[in-house]
């Protein structure tokens, strides 16, 4: 399966970058800047068109929703170029920049050359850390979260309907334990995975883990290429140190593929560094009126893209780029006065600029729409000192600390804050402000907590990696800086090769001992622990569905007439029957609990009265509504050394837990230790 899944790798690139990369050179951006803004528009086109096409009675696959998307790009760039061959003297391309080309140990090289450069490393990486120590590229992590990703992409492949308002457990129509499902649920990343299934004919756990290496290994890195080239106009030296520490915190993006997991997050934040990047250019003062219509495009773009695949990417980007509006403000101000136009002071400029930031926050914080949202809590973990020690370190959530890196962040801030130009002090206050952020979330509770970190949850997952995101510029100059005057200690030139080999170094520092050949999830560092927290996780060894359980899954399911309802329960690791088999099973869902409205009357009762089917008419009555006539069991009895998920408690599920083989109303049809398949009735 390992070619296939490589093979899958290039067609995810080939979905992201290709249609993009027409459309934005229509918009004039030069190629390595469409490229690494590409995503945002494949993601936005293919979100969008797998709204649209339920409504046109038209099953979403690769000719719906990517070919629209490409076309509209050649068609757009076709068009663009006709036209600016009959502009005269327009000069073809002209965008961001005046060169597209970078110094790198004092020669000239194309831009695009380190663009792909970025790709390179991180993909590397991902390989080193996420790929290889996945075992099996079907493997996949057996959690809560994941039980509802999984069968929502099953179902998008059921259905044919890949819209984010059909994000469900269950094909319409279905017996459900559910009384209704439905609304509103960002699943571009769903998209994605249940394209690259569909496409290939691959199982779900592949498309997953397909999606995931791509987004971290390419997708993000080449985003922070971006976003560095926007930030740092002219200083090559820095946005070359980029290329090794995009893929080098732990907190974002690996975390994210082995907590949660929190795949849609993976996703939003991995564009978000276009977005900002956007943003940057847009608010420039020195931005001519061209670069500032394209980049508000680009934005608008990222922005519909980000709401399609986790909408807290946008508040992560008004935390990143608070900041800079004040900045902006005070340049703004200061660069009229300085022309000789009425305005206020820098300083004024600048507090007006913070309250209006934090009007729109608050006024935000208060949204109906995002109460559920804002009020929802994890719990204090730490102190104060605790938190502040994780957040300088880099340690976060039970990561190791990466103290290399965080001193090289820590170097990055004091450049950031000292520079003569002014223009990147902003950079060390959003890093500050997101620390700040991380350690309210795990060290206190009340307000301040709800409304500094409730648009992600108060998830310190989430802001562990919103503090990545702002930390990594900072790298890359602190990195730069580092590289630039021990060249000047040893007196090299500017030719000298000493920069580039002391970003080398740190990487190999910071990434250690992944390109080990073996022993590369050994030690006490953070991506030694990477590696053996994936390749732990990907075994079928003391999990919800082991590979016994697995196998007599499949065993019972070719026994049964094709199309029986089974009831399960759920937290045996049955739930994860529907995505990985396409089982027919009653329970898809992980989490039921008494008093919820949305669970029928039929789950109710069998839920805690299946296994008096012999007894009480109602039971029967409620079995024979829904259609079953099965029942699996993977885990009988009630012991505690059974793998179990927070959302199982036995007395919310002793109508089914309670079936034993002497139970009668029940015949066993197949049986193996703890395992039962029953026939229900006679």
């Amino acid at each position: 399966m390992w070619p296939l899944f490589f093979l899958a790798c290039l067609l995810m690139v080939a979905i992201l970058y290709l249609p993009g990369a027409f459309a934005f050179c229509a918009l004039g951006l030069r190629l390595e800047d469409a490229v690494a803004c590409a995503p945002i528009y494949g993601v936005a086109l293919i979100s969008l068109n797998a709204v649209i096409l339920p409504h046109i009675g038209l099953s979403a696959s690769l000719l719906t929703l990517v070919v629209p998307a490409l076309a509209f790009g050649v068609i757009a760039y076709a068009v663009a170029a006709v036209r600016r061959r009959k502009a005269a003297g327009q000069v073809k391309g002209q965008t961001l920049s005046e060169t597209g080309r970078l110094l790198v140990c004092g020669r000239s090289v194309s831009a695009w050359s380190v663009l792909v450069a970025y790709g390179v490393l991180g993909g590397s990486i991902c390989c080193l850390v996420f790929v290889r120590n996945l075992g099996d590229p079907q493997a996949f992590l057996q959690s809560y979260d994941n039980g509802f990703h999984l069968a929502a992409i099953r179902t998008y492949l059921s259905t044919g309907n890949f819209s984010s308002f059909s994000s469900f457990y269950y094909v319409p129509g279905e017996a459900m334990p559910m009384v209704s499902q439905g609304g509103f649920y960002p699943s571009a990343w769903h998209d994605l995975c249940a394209l690259v299934a569909q496409t290939f004919s691959v199982p779900v756990t592949l498309s997953v883990n397909v999606v995931n290496a791509t987004l971290a290994g390419v997708v993000f890195p080449v985003s922070v290429f971006f976003l560095l080239r926007r930030l740092f106009p002219g200083k090559d030296s820095v946005v070359v140190a980029g290329a090794f520490v995009a893929p080098a915190f732990a907190c974002y993006p690996w975390d994210f593929l082995t907590w949660g997991p929190l795949y849609p997050n993976l996703l939003t934040n991995a564009l978000v560094p276009l977005g900002v990047g956007a943003f940057v250019a847009l608010m420039r003062p020195a931005s001519e009126k061209g670069v500032r219509v394209r980049m508000l495009l680009v934005f608008f773009a990222a922005c519909i893209a980000e709401a399609f695949a986790q909408p807290n990417g946008v508040f992560t980007m008004a935390a990143l780029l608070a900041a800079y509006l004040v900045w902006a403000a005070m340049r703004a101000a200061k660069d009229a006065r300085e022309a000789g136009r009425r305005a206020p002071s820098p300083l004024v400029a600048g507090v007006l600029a913070f309250f209006a930031v934090g009007c729109i926050w608050i006024g935000c914080y208060k949204l109906p729409m995002l109460h559920k949202v804002v009020t929802f809590n994890w719990p204090a973990t730490l102190g104060l000192r605790g938190g502040g020690l994780a957040a300088l370190s880099l340690g976060m959530n039970g990561h190791p600390a990466q103290w290399v890196l965080a001193a090289i962040v820590i170097v990055g801030v004091v450049c950031a804050m000292l520079d003569r130009s002014r223009d990147y002090w902003w950079l060390s206050v959003s890093w500050a402000f997101i620390a700040a952020c991380f350690v309210i979330d795990v060290a206190t509770e009340g307000t301040l907590k709800r409304v500094t970190c409730g648009f992600w949850y108060a998830d310190p997952h989430r802001i562990a990696a919103n503090l990545c995101l702002a930390a990594i510029p900072l790298a890359a100059l602190g990195l730069s800086w580092l590289g630039e005057k021990l060249a000047n200690v040893l007196g090299r030139t500017k030719r000298s090769a000493v920069p580039l080999t002391v970003a080398v170094a740190a990487g190999l520092v910071v990434t250690f001992p992944s390109y080990l050949p073996v022993a590369s999830t050994e030690g006490p560092t953070a991506f030694a622990s990477l590696g053996a927290t994936v390749e732990g996780q990907s075994g079928l060894d003391n999990v919800l569905l082991d590979a016994g359980e697995m196998e007599f899954s499949k065993e019972a399911l070719a026994m049964i007439p094709e199309g029986s309802l089974v009831i399960n329960e759920p937290n045996d690791g049955s739930a994860f029957l529907y995505p990985l088999l396409d089982a027919k099973i009653y329970y898809h869902a992980f989490a039921f609990f008494d008093g919820t409205p949305n669970e029928t009357e039929e789950s109710l009762l069998i839920r805690h009265h299946l296994s008096e089917y012999a007894t009480r008419q109602d039971v029967r009555d409620a079995v024979s509504s829904i259609g079953a006539t099965y029942v699996l069991v993977l885990d009988q009895g009630q012991g505690n050394d059974r793998p179990r998920l927070w959302s199982y408690y036995y007395e919310q599920w002793n109508g089914i837990e309670d079936i034993t083989d002497d139970t009668p109303g029940f015949t066993v049809v197949l049986a193996r230790g703890d395992m039962r398949l029953y026939k229900i009735g006679d």
